[in-house]
């Protein structure tokens, strides 16, 4: 990674079958993932086989980040159950998460 362009680029992706129109949202404990205020959830864009996936650059100096997923409608959201997803900060990466299982597997 390139240094000094504010952190490691990390694309997160989980598949998940929303309704007609839900959409898939983000929220965590870095900055970068609005620091558990739903007002600055981060957008998740839709991809074929129902994968939403996201990519943030977040700096080294975060150590580790936990996040969840939500699914919005209308104002409305629903909160993925479970553990929150974690993981250490070691360099840009895609994380793929399963929703409510707890499970993270890193690629």
């Amino acid at each position: 990674a390139e240094e000094g362009w504010g952190g490691d680029l990390y694309e997160f992706k989980i598949q998940y079958s929303t309704n007609f129109g839900e959409e898939m949202y983000l929220v965590g404990s870095a900055d970068e993932l609005g620091a558990w205020d739903l007002s600055r959830k981060v957008h998740m864009a839709w991809n074929k086989d129902n994968y939403w996936t996201v990519k943030i650059q977040i700096p080294a100096d975060r150590k580790a980040v936990e996040y969840k997923f939500i699914v919005g409608h209308n104002g409305n959201n629903r909160w993925e159950g479970g553990q929150n997803h974690r993981f250490e900060l070691t360099g840009g990466r895609c994380v793929l998460s399963v929703w409510e299982q707890g499970s993270t597997a890193i690629f």
